[in-house]
């Protein structure tokens, strides 16, 4: 308030000795010169008057830190970058001013809110962690882990935005208790009085400042240098490089191993590609004309229309890649799997609208009539498609393949002799295997393919069976693991081909009699391989880009198939 004083005063000597002298044009640049000063006084004045102090939003702050900061050091959770931070948040806090201005304290205090919470998260799952549990050892462990994990997290959180409060509150604050921003406050008493004493003695700033100095300015805060956006984490960058590079060589049963390591370590949205994106394209290939489908096949289908619906408006040229290889993966199990193509078709729905997909219009043109015939198209019918010849030809290596599978498994041995003696029982004179192998060789091969399959349908009806011929050959013994499950193994696969077989031989003599079918198969056929021409044609005229060039592959596959 001083130099306020100090100007109000010259100003009044000022015009005191101009009322006995004329108008005079340099008396006025001085008047104005000292009005001037006394605005940016009532400026600074203002500025100084909306700091507000910090003592108790920095109490706050650090009852929470330490709160966190315990948690953290009982469950030895206080170690390598998380250690630096919070070593850097305390080093940090001690130096907060003791005043900030106004806005800055009330976006601090906004932030402080967001670390409160994540500090009582971190309380209240610390308490979950301590309690008692009626979990099994096993699921206990995995709920234990998933625990300390979120502490970790919402400790980190809580710490980082302590860490953006400091900043926030040390850009433009007040230092110290003897620091001033007021204008022309001085603490040297002896000055003070000099320049009251004799005011005309006091320089005129005008005459020795120039006129875009201020020697009270202070610096605007830099707010946005605090809340910079981080760069790519490094390791985010390789994981998503190594993933494209994947893709574009078509490895995608590698690259789904390689998405599920990551998705344990990582958040998804980290990844380059989804691993259910990755199963049901490296399986879009695989069950091409197979009814039979994978463990949590459908799970992962109905993953991937939620994803087909994220990067459907997509322009990036990894998402454009990522739509044709989605697209082209799922036409198999819209056009075979009749159980699960309503999914295929919301995900082809979705993708068609796409430019990258337009060029499958003619292939999605033939699911839509395939779909709408209610005569679900097979491998069998394909084929029973042909002529009679090819009808017979197509059965007559149905079978040689059964007979040929039968006579490997009987030459084969096991290590251990419960094992032997229960391949040796089932080519018995009654033996399953060899009723089914000499019906193969009769008129009546359908049928008893037929019988086959219906006993030995699924894992639960092998079992029983497996069971009852340990219990005659084996006296009560138990068929060792190994052994068991490769005898499982064998008769599912075996039970699979003749269901098929059964399938092929009853559509062939559908065939025979109901010509509008075949002329209905065989125009999906043609329409189909016609669309997979169109879209194939389509890619390498236009150029298409390495990684949506990778499913053509799996198409030219499935066209040959």
């Amino acid at each position: 308030m001083n130099a306020w004083a100090c100007d109000l005063e010259a100003i009044s000597n000022l015009a005191s000795s101009a009322k006995a002298g004329e108008p005079d044009s340099d008396l006025v640049d001085e008047l104005r010169s000292l009005i001037s000063s006394l605005e940016s006084h009532v400026s600074y004045y203002r500025q100084f008057r909306g700091q507000r102090p910090t003592a108790e939003f920095t109490a706050r702050m650090q009852e929470a830190l330490h709160e966190v900061r315990r948690v953290l050091v009982e469950l030895e959770l206080l170690a390598d970058d998380l250690a630096l931070l919070v070593e850097r948040v305390f080093d940090a806090a001690a130096l907060i001013p003791i005043k900030a201005p106004l806005e800055n304290v009330l976006e601090a205090e906004r932030l402080l809110e967001t670390a409160q919470l994540a500090a009582q998260h971190v309380r209240e799952t610390h308490a979950q962690y301590q309690a008692p549990s009626t979990l099994p050892p096993k699921q206990y462990l995995l709920h234990a882990q998933s625990l300390l994990e979120t502490i970790e997290h919402s400790a980190r959180l809580a710490f980082e935005r302590c860490e953006d409060v400091v900043a926030l509150l040390r850009s433009g604050g007040v230092v110290g208790q003897d620091h001033s921003d007021r204008p022309g406050e001085v603490k040297n008493g002896s000055i003070e009085s000099n320049a009251l004493a004799n005011p005309s003695e006091f320089p005129d700033a005008a005459t020795f400042l120039h006129e875009d100095d201020n020697p009270f300015e202070i610096p605007s805060p830099e707010i946005a240098e605090a809340f910079e956006e981080p760069a790519i984490d490094p390791f985010v960058a390789d994981i998503r490089s190594k993933a494209s590079d994947l893709f574009a060589h078509q490895e995608w049963g590698l690259g789904y191993h390689f998405a599920r390591a990551c998705e344990k370590i990582m958040p998804a949205a980290d990844i380059a590609f989804s691993a259910d994106e990755l199963k049901i394209i490296a399986l879009g290939r695989e069950m091409i004309g197979s009814k039979y489908e994978p463990e949590g096949f459908k799970d992962s289908l109905e993953a991937c229309a939620i994803i087909a619906s994220e990067i459907a408006a997509s322009e990036m040229s990894r998402d454009k890649a990522r739509q044709v290889a989605l697209y082209a993966a799922v036409i198999p199990t819209a056009l075979f799997n009749v159980s699960e193509s309503t999914n295929a078709f919301v995900i082809i729905d979705l993708l068609q609208t796409n430019s990258s997909c337009s060029a499958f219009f003619r292939i999605r043109e033939v699911l839509e009539e395939n779909r709408k015939s209610n005569f679900p198209l097979t491998f069998q019918s394909i084929a029973a498609a042909g002529d009679a010849k090819a009808d017979r030809s197509y059965l007559e290596e149905r079978r040689q393949r059964i007979l040929e599978k039968i006579k490997a498994f009987q030459s084969s041995n096991f290590r251990f002799a419960l094992g032997q003696k229960v391949k040796k029982e089932l080519f018995s004179s009654q033996g399953e295997l060899n009723i089914l192998m000499m019906a193969m060789q009769t008129a009546r091969a359908s049928a008893g393919a037929a019988r086959f399959a219906a006993e030995f349908g699924d894992r639960a009806r092998i079992m029983q069976s497996l069971e009852r011929l340990a219990e005659i050959v084996g006296h009560g013994q138990v068929i060792d693991g190994a052994a068991r499950e490769r005898l499982v193994a064998f008769l599912s696969d075996l039970a699979s081909m003749c269901q098929d077989f059964t399938d092929a031989t009853r559509q062939a003599d559908e065939f025979q009699a109901t010509a509008g079918r075949k002329v209905l198969v065989r125009r999906v056929i043609d329409g189909l391989v016609a669309g997979i021409d169109h879209f194939t044609a389509h890619c390498r005229r236009t150029k298409t880009i390495r990684l949506s060039a990778a499913p053509i592959n799996m198409l030219e596959t499935f066209c040959q198939a």
